[in-house]
């Protein structure tokens, strides 16, 4: 890839991906999310938590419409943008989450 294609990648992302951590999942459920909206190639933001299997999507539809989709275990998660599915547990392969006793 040429850096004029690396610079338009970036300036007009299909798809962004933010891993959540206690610290930052307020930010980039508002703050960020609210920036990303304004971007007019952006088709999806999608939302990895990094302290339990759960991964939530956003999808830009219609105009101004989002769809909302939460993924948990034993779900299969579909990248629309570009088309690419995966199951969730592909995410955490070798991740050691804690566990509630």
């Amino acid at each position: 890839m040429s850096l004029f294609n690396a610079r338009k990648f970036i300036q007009n992302p299909k798809l962004i991906i933010e891993v959540l951590s206690p610290g930052t999942s307020g930010r980039d459920r508002g703050e960020k999310f609210r920036y990303y909206l304004t971007i007019p190639s952006l088709q999806e933001y999608i939302l990895i938590d990094s302290e339990k299997i759960s991964v939530e999507s956003y999808c830009r539809k219609e105009g101004r419409m989002w769809l909302y989709y939460p993924y948990n275990t034993g779900d299969i998660i579909t990248l629309s943008s570009i088309e690419f599915e995966f199951p969730i547990e592909m995410l955490y392969d070798g991740v050691g989450l804690e566990t509630e006793t």
